[in-house]
């Protein structure tokens, strides 16, 4: 995956927001489903949550943990675009909830190197599906396998378009 300006926070992404272009309104609504989903199969442990691309701000899974303000998270975010990480890591506000936040720059089609430890209950994939080849969102495919907890979902918010 290359770095796209058209994504930065001074691209064209800005405008795709406020007019719910892209049907962000929808796929937060399906974020906060899937997570009430996995509380009730999770009690009495934190879940964990990877989101790839995750600099979309405003919409983000991080937003969405705050419909399970009394579930707790371990949430690790990936974005290439070293402006997205900055968004996120400035601009996200996480329940309280949320007892550890890391927010990675590193390509979200390449995971490898950033030593991500399997178990995840939920991963979250932003607009970036798009921009793989039927090889890459194969390979991704089996990395994201490698990494979800068995039972564990992965969500897109790219079946939207």
């Amino acid at each position: 995956m290359r770095r796209e300006a058209l994504f930065s926070r001074s691209g064209f992404y800005r405008f795709l927001l406020d007019t719910n272009a892209l049907m962000h309104r929808e796929a937060r609504a399906a974020a906060r489903r899937v997570l009430v989903e996995l509380k009730a199969a999770a009690p009495g442990r934190a879940l964990r949550v990877l989101d790839l691309a995750c600099g979309g701000w405003p919409l983000s899974i991080a937003e969405a943990m705050g419909c399970c303000a009394d579930q707790c998270f371990d949430y690790t975010g990936v974005d290439i675009n070293p402006d997205q990480v900055e968004s996120a890591r400035s601009l996200f506000r996480f329940p309280e909830s949320v007892i550890q936040v890391r927010i990675l720059e590193g390509n979200a089609w390449d995971l490898g190197p950033l030593g991500l430890e399997p178990g995840f209950d939920l991963v979250f994939s932003g607009l970036n599906l798009h921009h793989g080849t039927p090889e890459e969102i194969a390979f991704l495919a089996r990395e994201l396998l490698r990494l979800l907890e068995p039972g564990g979902r992965f969500l897109s918010h790219d079946v939207y378009r």
